[in-house]
């Protein structure tokens, strides 16, 4: 179910964090909401370390221009009459005197980086306009912000490792009514539904678990033969720490072959 994803994805998001003292308290309803502000909080810091990386990579592209101010640019473009733009080009290509109003701001790693003051773009085979919707400042302080918000859901996140006892408790919760669902579904009633019948599958390490089980319960039990067209599924019983893909396995529960 959604929501036995939703918080198995939860006990995998706190794994990433060293927890608190656990509260042993079982809780439905705040399980839920504890759920959804695990999932809010990892999807926002998601979004904001992949612009983070966008902006990071726009300051490396706009760097070289300089810190400016949008402000003072239009106020001399107003003055002039003519519009500013930016251009880069190749250092070897000696482009500083391919046009009168091109100004070199910068060289670095053989890239030459100007910026010219005129009424058209200046065209030339060997040089390319760039468009800086933010200047280098601008970007700066984007990045201090996502920073920012990256350390505060962290923080949160860190918080809610509390529950991460309540996390795993709900989560057999839902796993057990998934299965009690399962097996009411699948039953087969018999003599004016007095009496039910069911199959399923279980472990060699586990018989005898589940003949003590059936005693206790009075349900009769037996083996029953395979069919040729019967396929075995694959026990998972990960001992110590947990394995990759061990969350999706048991949240999803579908039978894989031997």
């Amino acid at each position: 179910s959604d929501l036995a994803m939703n918080y198995a994805n939860a006990i995998k998001i706190l794994r990433g964090y060293v927890l608190d003292e656990q509260i042993i308290k079982e809780d439905e309803h705040l399980a839920k909401a504890v759920v959804d502000t695990i999932l809010a909080r990892k999807k926002e810091k998601n979004e904001c370390e992949e612009r983070l990386r966008e902006v990071t990579q726009e300051i490396k592209r706009v760097s070289p221009f300089g810190d400016f101010s949008y402000d003072k640019i239009h106020e001399i473009e107003k003055e002039s009459r003519r519009k500013m733009r930016f251009y880069v080009g190749k250092t070897s290509k000696q482009l500083i005197d391919a046009d009168p109003d091109l100004i070199l701001l910068n060289s670095l790693d053989g890239i030459d980086y100007f910026v010219g003051l005129s009424e058209d773009p200046i065209h030339h085979r060997d040089l390319l306009e760039e468009e800086i919707q933010h200047p280098l400042g601008s970007l700066q302080k984007m990045k201090e912000e996502l920073l920012r918000k990256i350390e505060a859901c962290d923080a949160e996140l860190k918080t809610l490792t509390k529950y991460s006892w309540l996390m795993h408790k709900e989560l057999v919760h839902e796993m057990n009514r998934i299965g009690f669902e399962f097996a009411n579904s699948s039953v087969e009633l018999e003599l004016d539904d007095t009496l039910f019948v069911i199959e399923g599958w279980v472990p060699k390490n586990k018989e005898k678990e589940l003949q003590n089980l059936c005693k206790q319960q009075n349900i009769f039990v037996e083996e029953v033969k395979l069919e040729e067209s019967d396929q075995l599924p694959t026990y998972l019983e990960n001992k110590g720490l947990p394995r990759v893909g061990e969350d999706l396995v048991r949240v999803v529960a579908q039978a894989r072959f031997l």
